[in-house]
């Protein structure tokens, strides 16, 4: 098997998101898929994939992955080769006849997942939030997370406790509307500095958290440590690192207890798999980061099913009714959990006419 194309398609999925998936095309037929999404960088990620792929032309892509020179450019870099990566464990399923868990040894036949509510909430109300929350208990998920405080910047919102008061509010409602066996988690995006994070946290304290999630700026391991420790919360985070140095750190510093990895920036499936081995060390669990694409999600369940540390995986919830559809393939979910595609690969087929006619769009923030 020898690659002859490496290319990226960039699929829009609403005003706020755009998909950039990776393929590798092989001279015996088959292809390879991957996701590299990386919101705002569109350009830069497409020609990083370029750049790499380029210096694959001509491999044998199953034994894994001899680029060239790593492009510079921190995420970019990663995510391009994240999704290249991925691409090569589908090239690999499909060459063998397996799914990917089946080639990792993994176990499980469905995933644990939760519901990301943040993409398909329109205005961020108490009554709205309550509502995409009750939406997706009925769509048979057994946990939520929300993004309350989004209107908060530490750096600007000085003295702005309405917004800390609205967020709350937020909670509060999610907590009284939603049944209590479902897991509930808070996910900040570093909106706090330290006084802040410690203040809201212990109003959140008595709603039951799962986990508490970024609260404060992650490159100071020192500052999650005392958030958790201040609060008494599960903290989560690391969904930014590209390498496990950052979890590593915040590992030695007991500034996490959940750890939240995305196969589309940590190294792709091998990736997680490496995260997931260092958390089981240190008595962590890992949650991966997944507010994606498909093939993102597909990757992420594969590689799932074989982590021994895993607690559960991110879905992005009711984001676009066409999203199984662009994978050809049935995101089946059962008593809060996911099955894992068992067709070879990834278990996903793009939808190239579908994908077509969701080009890119310029992304406001």
């Amino acid at each position: 098997m020898r690659v002859t194309a490496v290319k990226s398609t960039v699929v829009n999925a609403t005003a706020h998101a755009n998909w950039i998936f990776v393929s590798i095309e092989t001279d015996d037929g088959l292809t390879g898929l991957g996701e590299a999404t990386l919101q705002g960088h569109e350009s830069l990620v497409v020609d990083a994939v370029d750049d790499l792929g380029a210096s694959l032309l001509g491999q044998d892509p199953l034994p894994g992955l001899r680029p060239g020179p790593r492009p510079h450019g921190g995420h970019v870099a990663a995510a391009a080769l994240s999704g290249l990566e991925q691409a090569v464990w589908d090239l690999r399923g499909k060459a063998y006849g397996l799914p990917v868990h089946r080639l990792l040894g993994g176990g499980r036949a469905a995933v644990p997942v939760y519901a990301n509510i943040s993409a398909g909430t329109a205005d961020r109300s108490a009554t709205d939030v309550c509502a995409r929350a009750e939406a997706a208990i009925g769509a048979g998920f057994r946990a939520i997370k929300c993004a309350p405080f989004d209107e908060y910047h530490w750096w600007d919102s000085d003295g702005r406790q309405d917004r800390l008061d609205a967020g709350v509010r937020r909670v509060e409602a999610l907590r009284r509307s939603i049944p209590d066996g479902v897991a509930l988690m808070v996910d900040c995006h570093w909106r706090f500095d330290v006084p802040t994070a410690v203040d809201v946290g212990r109003r959140l304290a008595p709603l039951n958290l799962r986990w508490y999630e970024s609260p404060v700026a992650e490159h100071d391991p020192a500052w999650l440590r005392e958030v958790r420790d201040r609060t008494g919360l599960r903290i989560a985070a690391g969904e930014l690192y590209t390498g496990l140095a950052g979890f590593r750190q915040v590992l030695d510093a007991g500034g996490a207890d959940v750890l939240v990895p995305d196969v589309k920036y940590v190294g792709g499936i091998e990736g997680l798999l490496k995260v997931g081995a260092l958390a089981d060390a240190f008595g962590a669990r890992v949650a991966p980061h997944n507010p994606s694409g498909p093939v993102a999600t597909a990757a992420t369940l594969q590689a799932a099913s074989a982590l021994e540390a895993l607690l559960m995986v991110e879905y992005r919830f009711g984001e676009v009714d066409w999203y199984g559809d662009l994978v050809q393939a049935e995101l089946s979910l059962e008593d809060g959990s996911m099955a894992v595609a068992t067709a070879p690969g990834l278990g996903v087929t793009l939808d190239w006419t579908l994908a077509a006619k969701h080009p890119y769009r310029h992304i406001v923030p």
